[in-house]
């Protein structure tokens, strides 16, 4: 394994988080301009990696001719996206700006005749950042993702069940668990021993209101993040960990009636993977 390398005097001044809806002391953006200045290239490259899914909803955004959000926190912007758009056609073959798997769902999606399938771009786009955490990221970032992947996987095969829809169209990335739904083949879950986390969230998913399971889910990540980073002090995991940390903690932090409208409908599009309220979407 990789010696990683540690940051001891930014980890020892970054104040405590807590999951108890009290005010973060800056925001995700800010965050990640401090991880900018103070994380070697390569290490904030990996952190980067963590931050993709934002770029996801940004890309699925610009195919459909909307304003891009995530402002500070999505590494690529517009510009990015239209460059990228650019070496498609360029006669001379150009190195791409966006990440393979990003690239490549891009041209796709752009190369359909019709309105983009925008289902199927973001299944593209789930399964090739999967592929590329693994391949590509640190022990951290794989753990975390392996975990956001199952959960997803979870909540959006509960989701469809629910909506009668096939559930085994929203299970995106290859991985033992996302096999283990594949197989099983039938609306109702089976329970697979090998994910740790299954039965409590079956019981969130069961029990709570979509509010109150939301936040649960949240302090399971939070859980998740301080399992993984238990013994990462001052490494390039840990700054990783914090970071995913302030993201949970922003969600929640002063969130008003509206934000928090938002934010549920927000998800339960993700889950589904496609826009089912688009008439609250004000904002666009």
């Amino acid at each position: 394994m990789t010696e990683q390398r540690l940051y001891h005097c930014f980890v020892a001044g970054l104040p405590e988080l807590r999951f108890d809806g009290s005010a973060v002391w800056i925001s995700p953006a800010g965050f990640v301009e401090q991880l900018r200045r103070e994380l070697h290239p390569d290490d904030f490259r990996m952190a980067g990696m963590l931050l993709l899914r934002h770029d996801h909803d940004n890309m699925i955004r610009y195919i459909l001719g909307k304003e891009l959000k995530h402002q500070g926190v999505a590494l690529f912007t517009e510009s990015h996206f239209n460059q990228q758009k650019e070496i498609f056609d360029a006669i001379v073959p150009q190195e791409d700006i966006l990440p393979p798997y990003m690239a490549e769902a891009l041209r796709r999606c752009i190369a359909e005749e019709n309105a983009p399938d925008t289902l199927e771009c973001r299944r593209m786009l789930d399964s090739g950042y999967y592929d590329y955490i693994m391949q590509h990221g640190s022990r951290f970032s794989r753990e975390y993702t392996t975990f956001e992947y199952n959960l997803s996987n979870m909540l959006s095969f509960i989701m469809a069940s629910r909506q009668e829809s096939d559930p085994l169209i929203s299970v995106t990335g290859v991985n033992p668990f996302s096999e283990h739904l594949r197989e099983t083949g039938a609306r109702n879950l089976v329970k697979d021993p090998e994910f740790e986390y299954f039965d409590e969230i079956l019981s969130v998913a069961d029990t709570y209101t979509l509010a109150d399971a939301e936040m649960r889910y949240d302090r399971l990540r939070w859980q998740v993040v301080e399992k993984i980073t238990l013994f990462e002090d001052f490494s390039a995991d840990a700054v990783m960990g914090y970071m995913m940390k302030l993201l949970i903690a922003s969600r929640w932090d002063g969130l008003s009636e509206k934000r928090g409208k938002e934010y549920l409908l927000e998800t339960v599009d993700n889950a589904l993977g496609k826009h089912l309220v688009a008439e609250n979407e004000t904002n666009d």
